[in-house]
């Protein structure tokens, strides 16, 4: 894969994708670990005397412009960050954006607008691709959590200019595949969240790998379908069920590596202050909703992970946002943060979890990728590495 070493960039006008897509309260960014995982590849072209071109998504506004999603919250946190006047600008191709690029010097930063503002990043649009493309001589991809996603802005960008993977994307990929490549045992990996059809293929890549592998959230209560458990009122597809059936007949082939939850917190409704209480596996309400493990499920996954030399943990065990339903998510990250093994944390939620709880600089690996770190897991072709390669 290019990467940005592998060129000059002296003087040179540099179009940096970065994630910048960070949560916001009351017009500020509430967490900004996104931005301050981009600062070192900033900071390399700053210091090479590139002219350093921002462009991100914020939000999800899928075309729309939202003005609760312009980039002045991310300008306001990076001239924080960076001790730098950053201008910022509300467009992408307008004279006001060419007009502070041709009046660029070495080392100074602009941020254009929110490229989710234009429908055709999303359709991976060739025109739309191009006008990125005039605005600078380099293009360099830092953004990994959309690297499985075809954009306009990681994808058919590259057919029009020079394009380098940045700092963090190497980074990010030397990272997950070195801690992968090299497992110590026992060796535990803990499958959480949703969308568990995404997930049931991690877990077949590691049966023959792992020594235990934990599951909950919905991935865990997919398994718990499949052995015809009541699960309340988790939506789970017939596809998942079937892959979690299949995957519970590889285990027993195996050392059947696959521990499921043994209790839960059931909750009548997903708010704060509904009703609420534990129950054993084997006597979820149908009507009620799964939203967090019980004490003895904490005290087995925990007395697992201590044991362990190496872990991967991918998906809330519970839900994060309500506090009542979070004491699970709050434990597991407490021990993966305390424990001697080597760790590794990936997905956006697990990772929201490792920063909420304050364990980040605890853990080995933190990972900024949603879905391409489930791809880096399952060696799977990655779009935006692809065109870098």
């Amino acid at each position: 894969m290019k990467t940005i070493k592998d060129v000059d960039v002296r003087d040179k006008k540099v179009l940096l994708r970065e994630d910048f897509n960070v949560p916001l309260k009351d017009h500020h960014v509430s967490n900004n670990s996104r931005i301050k995982a981009a600062l070192p590849t900033i900071n390399y072209l700053r210091e090479q005397g590139a002219k350093v071109i921002l462009i991100s998504e914020l939000g999800k506004p899928e075309g729309q412009t939202i003005t609760d999603f312009r980039m002045n919250p991310v300008a306001e946190e990076l001239e924080k960050l960076l001790k730098t006047h950053i201008e910022n600008i509300d467009e992408i191709f307008g004279v006001d954006a060419r007009t502070a690029i041709s009046n660029m010097h070495p080392g100074d930063v602009i941020l254009l607008e929110n490229l989710g503002f234009h429908k055709e990043e999303y359709k991976n649009d060739d025109w739309f691709a191009h006008g990125l493309a005039n605005l600078a001589d380099i293009y360099v991809d830092d953004d990994f959590r959309i690297a499985n996603e075809e954009h306009a802005s990681n994808i058919a960008i590259t057919n029009h200019i020079p394009s380098y993977a940045g700092l963090l994307m190497e980074k990010e990929l030397d990272q997950i595949v070195n801690f992968i490549l090299n497992i110590d045992h026992p060796f535990v990996l803990l499958m959480g969240g949703k969308n568990p059809e995404s997930k049931m293929p991690v877990i077949e890549r590691f049966i023959e790998i792992a020594d235990y592998i934990l599951v909950a959230g919905e991935v865990g209560l997919t398994f718990l379908k499949a052995q015809g458990h009541e699960i309340g009122k988790a939506n789970i597809s017939d596809t998942a069920v079937e892959m979690a059936k299949q995957l519970m007949c590889e285990s027993k082939l195996e050392r059947n590596p696959i521990i499921l939850p043994d209790d839960f917190l059931v909750a009548e409704e997903i708010r704060p202050g509904a009703s609420h209480n534990f129950v054993s596996r084997e006597n979820i309400p149908k009507d009620w909703h799964v939203v967090d493990i019980g004490p003895r499920t904490f005290e087995e996954f925990n007395k697992l992970i201590y044991e362990a030399r190496r872990v991967i943990w991918n998906g809330p065990v519970g839900v994060i946002e309500i506090a009542d339903f979070e004491n699970g998510n709050r434990s597991i990250a407490q021990t993966i943060a305390s424990t001697d093994a080597s760790t590794m944390v990936g997905g956006i939620d697990t990772v929201n979890a490792i920063y909420k709880y304050d364990k980040a600089s605890h853990i080995n690996v933190v990972s900024t990728g949603g879905i391409s770190f489930i791809d880096v897991l399952q060696a799977k072709d990655i779009p935006a590495i692809r065109v870098l390669e």
